[in-house]
C-alpha cells in the first residue's frame, strides 16, 4: 500500500500561517508526506479530529498536533502489506485505533505506543 519515496516537500503559504504553531506545521507535514491522504471536498460534522483540518478552521481551535486518529491512520497504513488493497485501510486504521485505546492512549502526544515488558 505504501510506496517508497525518495524525497518530499510540503510548501506552505506564509500568509496562511498566522497563529499556527511550528509543531502544528510539522505534524501537518508528517501527515501529508507519510500518510498521503486524499483531499476531501467537504468536511462532515461527525468527521474525526485530525491535524489535517489545520487550514480549514481557525488554527487556535485546531488540534495542537497529531491526534489519536492521525496516529491510528499512520499505524494502520504502515501495517498494510505493499500489495494490500487500499479498501482495507479502514479496517487497519480501526484495529490500530483499538490497539492505541487499549494501551491507554488518550492523545497522540502522550501515548506510550509500546507495551511495557512483563
Amino acid at each position: 500500500m505504501v510506496s517508497a519515496r525518495t524525497g518530499s516537500v510540503v510548501v506552505f503559504d506564509a500568509y496562511k500561517l498566522d497563529n499556527v504553531h511550528l509543531d502544528q506545521v510539522a505534524d501537518y507535514a508528517v501527515m501529508r508526506i507519510l500518510g498521503h491522504p486524499q483531499p476531501q471536498a467537504a468536511l462532515a460534522e461527525d468527521q474525526p479530529d485530525t491535524i489535517l483540518n489545520l487550514f480549514r478552521m481557525d488554527p487556535l481551535e485546531a488540534s495542537h498536533g497529531l491526534t489519536l486518529m492521525d496516529l491510528a491512520y499512520l499505524r494502520g497504513l504502515y501495517a498494510m502489506k505493499p500489495n494490500e488493497s487500499s479498501t482495507r485501510l479502514e479496517n487497519f486504521t480501526i484495529a490500530a485505533y483499538r490497539d492505541l485505546v487499549e494501551l491507554g492512549c488518550e492523545e497522540a502526544g502522550n501515548c506510550e505506543t509500546e507495551r511495557e515488558p512483563g
